[in-house]
């Protein structure tokens, strides 16, 4: 699937969420490509593919060695970095979003600001 869990805001509107693990330094935006006995690694289903924000609303990668995670919205990603560049992102340059979980709060807020204002 696109994402691996959802946030009901309970204002009618659903975050979708993208959950990655890593061990090392760096991130990759983009999905495993799929291939081995009896998996045809030329069918577009099995390919790698850039998660963007039309996939998902939020990125966490979890770095397994200690345990942190860092909340990414992807629309941050899709703006910033070339799929060149996504493919191998440094967790440095993302430490403004390291253990973020109020992202998930200030979106909530900001839907219900919106819901009661239109």
């Amino acid at each position: 699937s696109k994402y691996d869990a959802i946030l009901d805001t309970g204002n009618n509107e659903i975050v979708t969420i993208q959950i990655k693990g890593t061990e090392t330094t760096t991130i990759s935006f983009f999905t495993r490509a799929r291939g081995g006995q009896g998996i045809d690694s030329k069918d577009k289903t099995n390919q790698q593919v850039r998660i963007t924000s039309k996939m998902c609303d939020f990125y966490v990668a979890v770095d397994h060695l200690i345990g942190t995670c860092y909340i990414i919205p992807l629309q941050h990603i899709d703006k910033n970095y070339t799929d060149k560049q996504a493919k191998s992102v440094k967790l440095s340059e993302l430490s403004f979003y390291k253990e973020a979980w109020n992202l998930f709060e200030v979106r909530i807020l900001l839907l219900q600001f919106l819901d009661m204002n239109l």
